[in-house]
Formats: structure tokens, C-alpha cells, sequence
């Protein structure tokens, strides 16, 4: 194979190396203008970084997505379903998924087939929205819509389905649910449309309950 006498080009790699050493030890290299000027060069760049750090910083937690829940979180939830479930006496099987977007932020689908189980779609931020005596009065909501579903297909309403909720949690609290849903963003409906009238306690100058 033709090439190069023997040696020549180790002599021509070791001037090329040798005359690149020079120029970086005087600092004529395109790699840096001269020795004194790259300490002052580093030394704002530490300066530019240490005032946009903070700026990035936000910026990236602002557009960082809702940290996503564990499987342990939603067992929890499931154990928490299936407990309100047993005092509503449900027995069709109903599962709860976490998601990392709904609209109505928790909602419930029917089963497509005969047998499936309904799901219950609860998104990530509601977990940091609501407190646990809430969260267990939205899960109750949802399946007063399951009760309702499969005792009176077609009288499905908001009404009907907290008044199922309301045999096992309190009207406060569940108000305090529409609420914290409706601040969130959600669109805001009337509260007594969705609960009812308030009711009235005996012996404080009303009609008392009937």
C-alpha cells in the first residue's frame, strides 16, 4: 500500500501537536484569546448564570406536569371506593383509576359490556385539592350516580346521586367539595340545585323536619 517514508509522518504529527502546545501556552489558540482573559470570561459567566437561575428554576416548576400518583396511592383510593361502596350496599364492581387530566376532575363511566365494572376517573391534582373526609364524599358522589345507574337508569341526576352520598357523609362536607371543585376552575352550578334545601333543625323557630 503507498504511503509515507517510515517516520515522516510521526515527525509531521509532533510539530503539528508541539506548535499547538506553543500557541495555547501563549495564548494565540482560537480556543481562548489569551490566558489572562479566561478567568474574567468564567467569572461572568458564574455571574450570568447566578441571576437566571432562579428565573429557569420557575419556569420549569411552572410548566412541570402534576407529580403523578403512586400505586399505593390508588389502592388507597380503591380501599376508600370500596368502603363507602359496602355502606351503600353496591354490590356491581366499580375500580378507580388515576389520571393525569379529567375535565370534571373526578367522574364515573358506565360499563360498555354487561359485567364490566364501572370506573371512576379521579385526576392527580384532586389528591392535593381536597382533604380525606372530602375525597371520600366525592368518591360517595360517584357512586350515588352508581346506585342511581343501576336501580333508575333514567333518572340520573346530580340530586339524586348526592342524595345517595348523604346516607353515608356529611352535607358539609360535601358542599365543601362543590366548592374547592368550582375555585378550581370547574364551572360553578347552585348548591342547593345539587344538595337540596338545607335542612331545617327542629326546636330553632322553622317548621322542624319533616
Amino acid at each position: 500500500m503507498p504511503g509515507s517514508p517510515a517516520g515522516g509522518g510521526s515527525k509531521t504529527r509532533r510539530n503539528r501537536w508541539s506548535s499547538f502546545s506553543v500557541q495555547l501556552y501563549k495564548g494565540e489558540s482560537k480556543l481562548f484569546q489569551s490566558r489572562a482573559s479566561y478567568p474574567v470570561a468564567v467569572s461572568r459567566l458564574v455571574v450570568l448564570l447566578w441571576l437566571i437561575a432562579p428565573t429557569l428554576l420557575a419556569t420549569t416548576l411552572a410548566a412541570a406536569p402534576p407529580q403523578q400518583a403512586g400505586p399505593d396511592r390508588s389502592r388507597q383510593l380503591q380501599r376508600i371506593l370500596d368502603r363507602v361502596k359496602e355502606r351503600l350496599g353496591i354490590d356491581h364492581p366499580v375500580s378507580v383509576e388515576l389520571v393525569a387530566k379529567n375535565p370534571y376532575l373526578i367522574s364515573v363511566e358506565a360499563p360498555t359490556r354487561l359485567g364490566d365494572a364501572f370506573l371512576v376517573r379521579v385526576e392527580v391534582r384532586i389528591l392535593e385539592l381536597l382533604g380525606s373526609d372530602e375525597l371520600e364524599a366525592a368518591l360517595a358522589h360517584e357512586l350515588g350516580h352508581v346506585w342511581v345507574f343501576t336501580h333508575f337508569p333514567y333518572l340520573q341526576t346530580e340530586q339524586l346521586a348526592n342524595e345517595v352520598a348523604l346516607r353515608v357523609v356529611g352535607r358539609e362536607t360535601l358542599a365543601g367539595v362543590y366548592e374547592k371543585v368550582w375555585k378550581s376552575g370547574a364551572t360553578k352550578g347552585n348548591l342547593a340545585t345539587f344538595l337540596g334545601p338545607e335542612p331545617v333543625v327542629a326546636g330553632g323557630g322553622g317548621r322542624g323536619q319533616q
